[in-house]
């Protein structure tokens, strides 16, 4: 007989393996790349840099960051602890010399940045195991968490201080009360829900669409539609939005109080936009092209995710308390995966909400035969599998740190240098930031840098380089290139890149290239076209050029393309222009 302790002991090894394992997953590789920083959207540790500096919690949208505020609220929190840690241990003597400290050495805040998503991508799966509770999972439960915490979508974006973990973990927290709902219709549960979609919209505007958890979790309710139900029904419905509004509001959109609506120039992509949401643009355009790539990564993100989500979306469809994670579910995917931006990170929600369908797959499966319980341990030793490949890729030394070094011992003095988008970002010296100061306004690393350099009177240190995306704007999918306006003056009527670097006095280029499978398509192409690179760095594993090397952001087609590279970081030759 089972000690009566036994299932107990069992449930909390359980849940430190839910925990633990994850928060190892995504510890292990929570570094890569720094000191330098290759991931792109970090803007939320600058507006909390930016909001601490100038001691105004509310600035307009766009002055430090166009993402809503609460993750910066949150990082506030956290530089402020290691500000007040640093000074009782003597590593700085107040609020200067910790400004100082962090402009001369970013690494840290960002890390900690990085810290804080990692602790919110550990404790999601024990989120996701209450909501499969709440539905009537068992071992199923255990399952859908477990896709969750050992998810390779998931612990990837968990490696970066972007806000998207935490809108997913507010998703995830939604699912919660929404389920709760289908089995006792109350008002409050009904309201922490919304409270919880408002979390999530404070954090990105994507979480605008989570109040549709809500909206599905009142639709399908167990509460009538004739005349006596429909107050109790319609003030539920004021309840979770008025929740919504006012937790978006205060903790993620303040700035509508203070500032009134954005002016399109602080919006991205505000011209080209039908709509924005504070600083973000959203192009309502759909293409089909999208759906086979955005497919193509969620699968290949997470094949077992999919396999098992779509053997239990039935089931979950029939359960009232999973309907409305189901069906906004399908709503999320049929919207994002058509969308002409089809960017991976879109996809990130889906490994939350197809979790809860995969869970009554894999009850079904638990409690199969030999053979089914046996295709389940497969499959669900898949993810950790790839995930484990993911932390050890990710670990190693990026390729563009490589190339930093060979360029400092290979480049001929008196070498100007091209650095190709996404390439390393190497110090610069004073006189390529005095050439960068006439073309933008410099960041607030940038200035520092060229003030303290102009002070000591120091020419040497640094690399003497023009950065191509301040002078050419990118259209990766159509794969051209046009230069901007004072790109243009330079190049002269009817120049293009080839005729901007002789104009600049370019004597080499570092061409890179994130699709090393298909080097056509890169817009420079024909620049280097005829020449041989002095050197070249490739991340592939082996013999063959991997198609795809877009790590540490995201990958395309990860079921082949995580074995296909042994580190992160793009392509990279080295070509003599003169």
């Amino acid at each position: 007989m089972m000690p009566k302790d036994r299932p107990r002991t069992l449930t909390l090894a359980g849940l430190v393996v839910l925990f633990v394992l994850p928060l190892f997953l995504r510890l292990a590789a929570v570094d890569h790349g720094l000191p330098r920083n290759y991931v792109p959207d970090t803007h939320a540790v600058r507006a909390a840099l930016g909001m601490a500096r100038d001691r105004d919690p509310i600035p307009p949208v766009a002055r430090y960051s166009t993402y809503p505020n609460l993750m910066p609220y949150m990082l506030v929190g956290v530089f402020g602890a290691h500000f007040a840690f640093g000074c009782v241990d003597g590593s700085w003597s107040g609020a200067e010399e910790f400004a100082e400290h962090v402009l001369a050495e970013p690494a840290g805040v960002h890390l900690l940045a990085r810290l804080l998503v990692a602790l919110f991508g550990a404790l999601t799966p024990w989120i996701v195991l209450r909501v499969a509770r709440e539905v009537g999972l068992k071992r199923g439960a255990w399952v859908a968490a477990w896709l969750v915490g050992v998810g390779v979508l998931h612990v990837h974006f968990s490696v970066q201080e972007r806000p998207w973990i935490p809108l997913v973990f507010f998703m995830a927290l939604a699912l919660w009360p929404a389920s709760a709902y289908q089995r006792t219709p109350r008002v409050r549960t009904l309201g922490a829900c919304g409270a919880a979609c408002g979390l999530a919209f404070a954090t990105h505007q994507a979480g605008l669409a989570t109040l549709g958890i809500g909206a599905f979790a009142w639709l399908a309710a167990p509460v009538g539609w004739r005349a006596r139900d429909l107050g109790r029904r319609a003030s539920h419905g004021l309840a979770c939005v008025t929740a919504f509004g006012l937790v978006a509001l205060l903790l993620g959109h303040p700035y509508l109080l203070v500032h009134g609506s954005t002016p399109s120039a602080g919006v991205v992509g505000g011209a080209a936009s039908d709509f924005s949401v504070g600083g973000q643009g959203i192009l309502l355009a759909f293409r089909w092209e999208s759906v086979g790539r955005q497919l193509a990564a969620a699968f290949g993100y997470d094949p077992a995710l999919w396999i098992l989500a779509a053997a239990g979306v039935v089931g979950a469809l029939r359960s009232p308390g999973a309907r409305p994670c189901a069906l906004f579910g399908l709503a999320w995917a049929g919207f994002f995966m058509s969308l002409e931006n089809d960017h991976v990170r879109y996809l990130l929600p889906l490994a939350v909400l197809l979790a809860i369908p995969a869970g009554f797959a894999a009850e079904r499966l638990a409690g199969g035969g030999r053979g089914a319980r046996l295709a389940l341990l497969v499959l669900l030793a898949s993810p950790l599998v790839a995930s484990l490949r993911l932390v050890h890729v990710l670990g190693s030394e990026d390729t563009r740190a490589e190339a930093e070094r060979t360029l400092a011992q290979s480049l001929p003095a008196g070498a100007l240098l091209a650095v190709d988008r996404y390439g390393p970002t190497a110090d610069l010296n004073l006189a390529s930031l005095d050439r960068l100061a006439s073309w933008r306004e410099l960041t607030t690393r940038e200035a520092h840098r060229r003030t303290r350099l102009a002070a000591a009177a120091d020419t040497a240190d640094g690399v003497d380089a023009v950065r191509l995306e301040d002078l050419l704007s990118f259209d990766e999918r159509e794969g051209t290139v046009e230069l901007r306006e004072h790109a243009a003056e330079l190049a002269g009527e009817g120049g293009g890149p080839a005729e901007l670097l002789m104009a600049l006095g370019v004597t080499h280029l570092l061409f890179v290239d994130r699709s090393p499978g298909d080097p056509e398509h890169h817009a420079l192409s024909a620049v280097i076209a005829g020449r041989s690179a002095e050197w070249v760095i490739d991340p592939s594993s082996g013999d063959a050029r991997t198609r795809h090397a877009r790590l540490p952001t995201d990958l395309r087609f990860p079921l082949v393309d995580l074995w296909r590279v042994r580190r992160p970081g793009p392509w990279l030759g080295l070509y003599d222009l003169r």
